[in-house]
């Protein structure tokens, strides 16, 4: 086997060692990807609250549910919907 061969060798090997390893040192990536993960879990969240709604307001209009229980859900979906806006402000 003569010398460039080997080189090539050894540093295909260097290579690929290289990057099956890399990942395991990019903490940073997976620190801002998580962030921002949660920012997109709040905006779902958000959504899906904003969705509930409009559905509690339509069970009230077709009388689904009485006055005091849509008033009690109401509160409770708005507070919790202003809860998540003051997390995204925040981020």
């Amino acid at each position: 086997m003569d010398l460039i061969t080997l080189v090539f060798i050894i540093l295909f090997f260097m290579i690929i060692t290289w990057y099956v390893i890399e990942p395991l040192f990019s903490w940073e990536q997976k620190l801002d990807y998580k962030a921002d993960n949660k920012k997109n879990d709040l905006i779902q969240r958000k959504k899906i609250l904003y969705q509930q709604l409009k559905d509690l307001e339509l069970d009230r209009e077709i009388e689904n549910i009485n006055q005091n229980e849509f008033i009690l859900e109401r509160q409770g979906l708005k507070k919790e919907v202003s809860d998540i806006l003051e997390e995204l402000k925040e981020q």
